[in-house]
């Protein structure tokens, strides 16, 4: 069963560059996490160049068994 845990951004960060879904206050999104800039805020990606704001974030699940 899938779990939703969000993480809000302001408790805790994922590991730099890493794959995370995240909110953007419209929408659910790949993104990857980066860096924090000058104005103290972490810099989030998507596609690789689309800076996005994100609020909360969580893992990607996992790929799915194989039932072989």
């Amino acid at each position: 069963m899938w779990s939703w845990d969000w993480v809000d951004v302001n408790d805790r960060l994922p590991e730099l560059d890493l794959m995370v879904l995240g909110y953007s206050g419209e929408a659910v999104v790949m993104v990857e996490y980066k860096e924090w800039t000058t104005d103290n805020k972490p810099t989030w990606l998507e596609n690789g160049w689309c800076e996005l704001e994100v609020s909360h974030w969580m893992p990607l699940p996992g790929a799915p068994e194989s039932k072989a």
